[in-house]
């Protein structure tokens, strides 16, 4: 039985279904974590994303997700970890047996950091062109010529160039190493490890404040105009805001992957 309001479910408008985790407490030891799946008829997406609601990422649909006292069958509910290692299940996934494809695993946080990268990288290539688009129409302070003309404009934007390729190769590079991770589950059944998932979100991570370092340069040097509610310079800025308060961006997840390579337990 599941009750519960679960948060930021991205997606949720237009799903049909929901995975969401919880622990269940049993029995006199330590609570045992779970994963389970419901169906649309049996949860209700709140309106509380999008909007006034939300700083940025509003397209999202980062919903919450409501369920009131829903009964699942056993065969909705899974009691392994998959989210950070294979070790639960390293006979495979009902998806790699049906399809052959070792990207069925379904290891989920390493495979889910790099989107993050992908996405930051997209804002930042956003920002550069609208940046070059203000350059002919913003002013130089005490001057009869744009910012097109403005060695300064010129710096910021050939660094943001800069910081945004390194963003997009270090976040190919992840997705690289993922996929090296489950040819090599595919070779001879090597688990991919927590450690193995961390070191993806650490370089996912990398590649984020990469990204959103470009979208910061170029905002505060774009002009008072892009401040402006409307202008898209000023929703890039509120979107890698949205990614910065996000769990996976915070830095416990650095202090992880040294305890991991550590031997110690995070």
């Amino acid at each position: 039985m599941v009750d519960g309001t679960f948060s930021f479910a991205s997606g949720a408008p237009v799903a049909t279904h929901f995975i969401g985790s919880s622990l269940l407490h049993e029995g006199e030891g330590p609570p045992a974590f779970l994963s389970f799946v419901v169906p649309k008829a049996k949860f209700e997406v709140v309106p509380d994303w999008g909007g006034d609601s939300s700083l940025g990422m509003q397209g999202s649909g980062s919903n919450s997700v409501r369920l009131e006292k829903v009964f699942l069958p056993a065969h909705h509910v899974i009691g392994i970890d998959f989210m950070m290692s294979s070790l639960g299940y390293n006979d495979g996934t009902p998806g790699v047996r049906l399809h052959g494809n070792p990207m069925y695993l379904g290891v989920a946080a390493g495979a889910f950091l790099t989107e993050f990268g992908a996405i930051t990288t997209g804002i930042a290539r956003a920002a550069l062109e609208e940046y070059e688009r203000l350059l002919d129409f913003t002013p130089i302070p005490r001057s009869t010529q744009t910012r097109r003309h403005d060695p300064e404009a010129w710096r910021v934007m050939g660094r943001a160039m800069t910081m945004t390729d390194a963003a997009w190769a270090i976040t190919l590079g992840a997705v690289n190493e993922y996929n090296e991770q489950i040819g090599r589950w595919a070779k001879d059944k090597t688990p991919i490890r927590p450690a193995d998932t961390l070191k993806l979100w650490g370089m996912a991570q990398e590649a984020s404040k990469l990204a959103c370092g470009a979208v910061d340069m170029l905002f505060e040097t774009a002009g008072a105009r892009a401040s402006l509610r409307g202008q898209r310079m000023q929703r890039y800025f509120r979107d890698i805001q949205a990614y910065r308060v996000h769990v996976t961006a915070q830095p416990p997840y650095a202090t992880m992957r040294a305890q991991a390579a550590l031997g110690l337990i995070p």
